[in-house]
């Protein structure tokens, strides 16, 4: 996706709380049309989605196939965060230096990877009574 001149917020509601292990925003940055990077990205979670927390951030800068191309990923520092509402915020870099122009930014994807930790609670009970019923049908077995 890409934006021109403008700055980008969005929120993305998980439905319920889950615990974020990684944030992973790949943005391009491309000199000679104007693609820049943004002049920043926060990532904030909220549970409630009206208090949010900024994450912090370090970022990696990755050779791309084109000549002076680069992607950048924004990832979170931290580890199980727990929230249901992930907002974005991308501040544009303002206008290209070559041509003038309004600069855009172009993202490729926001990865989000997280724990359900509801889901592998209620896995977790279900593999413990399957093994305490392998138990016991093993002692009635040798009875």
């Amino acid at each position: 996706m890409g934006i021109e001149g403008k700055d980008l917020t969005a929120i993305v509601d998980m439905q319920r709380i889950k615990y974020i292990n990684e944030l992973n925003l790949g943005l391009l940055q491309e000199f000679e049309w104007s693609i820049r990077y943004p002049e920043y990205v926060q990532f904030l979670t909220s549970l409630d989605g009206k208090t949010y927390t900024e994450l912090d951030l370090k970022g990696i800068y990755e050779p791309f196939e084109a000549g002076d191309s680069t992607k950048y990923n924004a990832i979170t520092k931290e580890k199980d965060i727990a929230a249901r509402y992930i907002k974005l915020v991308i501040k544009n870099g303002g206008t290209g230096k070559q041509s003038g122009y309004a600069s855009w930014f172009f993202m490729d994807e926001l990865d989000i990877n997280y724990i359900d930790k509801r889901v592998t609670e209620e896995w977790m009970k279900k593999r413990i009574y399957f093994k305490l019923q392998q138990k016991i049908g093993d002692k009635n077995a040798q009875n």
